[in-house]
């Protein structure tokens, strides 16, 4: 992620969606708030796009419902 992921003029007014960037941004954040993706460290989304050049990875959680989609299941 980079500074654009979270670029400037939130909260976006009704019918607008922000930048391709913000798009994605908002939905690692939805992917986060559901408990199938974390940070390195527990960092902050927001950090991590702004200030550093860390990784996101799959809960346990996430890992389950990737290996659903994976087989068709889900």
């Amino acid at each position: 992620m980079t500074k654009a992921h979270e670029g400037t003029g939130r909260p976006f007014a009704d019918g607008e969606f922000g930048t391709v960037e913000q798009q994605e941004f908002d939905y690692f954040k939805k992917l986060r708030n559901a408990g199938l993706v974390e940070t390195e460290g527990d960092q902050d989304l927001y950090f991590l796009a702004t200030e550093t050049h860390g990784e996101v990875f799959l809960t346990s959680k996430g890992k389950y419902f990737w290996q659903l989609v994976d087989q068709d299941r889900l």
